[in-house]
């Protein structure tokens, strides 16, 4: 699993999420202080820096293959290296759009099989019955000491 932002709000809970179901995780940050945090919260492996190659890096940490699933609050430029460090038949998710608007995506880099997501808190509130179940999982999460309040 590929987490932007790793050492950040969402981030920090997506990596101990993560890492409750055993997945690997692979963070982005922007700094080494920001690195200590996010290994702090269980990520794995960790890029460093604003200019590093996170398409490089996830290929060489993933043997070539690429991530199953990649989770993108950070928009921008940075939704194309997400797409790209997912293996064929991954996801990538994109969550938020704190480095500007999200460029249109060609069709081109959904192959091959790849798929792109993006969830809206409003659409599960639009079903009372997903958005309790989503509730009720959130909450068993805190319970489980998986996430904080």
């Amino acid at each position: 699993v590929l987490i932007h932002a790793a050492a950040g709000g969402l981030g920090s809970i997506l990596v101990r999420w993560a890492r409750s179901l055993d997945a690997t995780v692979i963070g982005t940050v922007g700094s080494a202080e920001k690195a200590a945090l996010a290994a702090s919260y269980g990520a794995d492996h960790l890029i460093v820096g604003r200019g590093a190659d996170i398409v490089g890096d996830v290929k060489r940490l993933t043997n070539g293959l690429g991530v199953d699933v990649a989770y993108d609050g950070i928009g921008g430029d940075t939704l194309l290296k997400s797409i790209r460090s997912v293996r064929p038949f991954g996801m990538a998710v994109t969550i938020g759009q704190a480095a500007g608007a999200i460029p249109p995506v060609p069709v081109e880099e959904l192959r091959p099989g790849k798929a792109l997501c993006h969830p809206s808190i409003m659409a599960w509130c639009a079903d009372i019955g997903q958005y309790r179940e989503a509730a009720l999982a959130a909450v068993g999460a805190m319970e489980m000491g998986i996430v904080s309040q």
